[in-house]
């Protein structure tokens, strides 16, 4: 349970953190599955544009964690 007596910028941060961690975590597994194995459901061109997403994503987590 988080405690409510935390200033808000250690409330942030707290909760930030491990969801930006998440974020990152499973956005590496995405890109190695999407990079190495071919997924039957998807058309080689949706396969990498789906890849091209997840890698702007993690672009963007990677810069939100920098300013935060």
């Amino acid at each position: 349970m988080l405690n409510s007596n935390l200033p808000e910028s250690e409330l942030l941060k707290s909760l930030l953190e491990p969801l930006l961690e998440d974020f990152k975590y499973w956005f590496e597994r995405s890109t190695t599955l999407l990079e190495t194995e071919e997924i039957p459901f998807l058309s080689g061109e949706d396969q990498s544009d789906l890849l091209a997403r997840v890698k702007q994503a993690q672009q963007e987590v990677g810069a939100a964690k920098a300013l935060f």
